[in-house]
């Protein structure tokens, strides 16, 4: 609803299952690891996530060493997010991600993009679905995955497997997000199974959904 700004909408492609992609989106301690090419503030900080359960899924509040701001993201079950992001060589920007499921193997992530210090463009632009192949993947010049950091994603999301194996897994204090999302998962079926409604289905009027984020904190967030 801003008159002000940019709003970039498009899809791409993984080849995995969605539910590694809806894990990538709970995984916040990523962001100082897999993506510190473009987040130099943050590269290699220590981070503390706190996940609060909400009726639509998780809200987190990540905490970086040094940051003047919490960056905060919301997790819509079972496989959607809201955040803010302000990465090395791009506008800060207000993002969506639906991750939809092609077939069991491949994974289609809708996007959506605002910039509000974009004035200059009109008020929206479509890219359109951005096919890809399997184990194929953008380079940089120094031989670094290429910024647009979905490259960065899809890699290690790809390199696990088409369908991953979580059973062997042994998880950490850094885990907690994957933990609950995978009880409201369970907890999802469960209630299926019982012919009850899983968690975040609505069946009353709501005309606004306040998934909040701060647009001084892209400020805070945005490499010097």
């Amino acid at each position: 609803f801003r008159d002000a700004g940019l709003t970039v909408v498009g899809a791409d492609e993984e080849y995995c299952n969605w539910l590694q992609r809806a894990e990538n989106a709970i995984d916040q301690h990523h962001l100082c690891v897999l993506h510190a090419a473009v987040y130099p503030q943050f590269a290699f900080k220590h981070t503390e996530v706190d996940w609060q359960p909400t009726w639509y899924g998780l809200k987190g509040e990540q905490h970086i060493s040094g940051a003047s701001a919490r960056r905060v993201d919301h997790f819509i079950f079972p496989s959607s997010n809201r955040f803010t992001r302000a990465r090395l060589g791009d506008p800060p920007s207000h993002d969506m991600r639906f991750r939809v499921p092609t077939d069991d193997e491949k994974t289609t992530t809708f996007w959506l993009n605002a910039y509000p210090s974009i004035t200059d463009q009109g008020r929206l632009k479509t890219e359109g679905l951005k096919r890809c192949e399997r184990g194929v993947y953008e380079r940089a010049p120094d031989g670094w995955w290429d910024i647009p950091s979905h490259e960065q994603d899809r890699v290690a999301q790809e390199s696990q497997g088409r369908i991953t194996d979580r059973s062997t897994e042994t998880l950490g204090w850094t885990d907690r997000g994957i933990v609950l999302f995978r009880k409201m998962l369970h907890d999802g079926m469960d209630a299926v199974a019982a012919g009850k409604d899983p968690l975040g289905v609505l069946r009353e009027d709501r005309n606004i959904i306040d998934l909040d984020a701060s647009i001084d904190a892209l400020g805070a967030l945005t490499p010097a």
